[in-house]
């Protein structure tokens, strides 16, 4: 089960639904080709950035709502593969397992060791 939804798909359901626009009626006030607007509605099509300056004003929304949405979709749909791990090495912890440790906590605490480090120690 996806929990992103394709904007158009939401446009369709949450905002053109409630207010009774059709597809055909909606391109022709947004001044849009229908088919491009058909495509979207059904999740096919990506949303534009032309598009989505044009629902943006007619919904009073920001287009970056538009294009946000289709880049989270477009994200979530892009195949799963493996990231190299940030992490550079494991310590012990109190319960007796391994905890790893990332570079940034491991160059923070160096960072902060040397901050209060007494200058003429050595």
């Amino acid at each position: 089960m996806d929990l992103i939804t394709h904007p158009g798909v939401f446009l369709k359901d949450r905002l053109m639904a409630p207010l009774g626009l059709t597809p055909d009626a909606l391109a022709a006030k947004l001044g849009l080709p229908e088919i491009d607007l058909h495509y979207v509605l059904n999740g096919q099509g990506p949303m534009t950035p032309e598009m989505a300056e044009k629902l943006g004003e007619f919904f009073d929304m920001t287009p970056g709502f538009w294009t946000e949405m289709q880049s989270r979709y477009d994200v979530s749909k892009m195949p799963k593969k493996e990231i190299a791990s940030p992490f550079v090495g494991q310590m012990e912890t109190p319960h007796g397992g391994t905890d790893l440790v990332g570079r940034q906590h491991h160059y923070a605490k160096l960072f902060y060791l040397k901050s209060i480090w007494p200058r003429n120690a050595l």
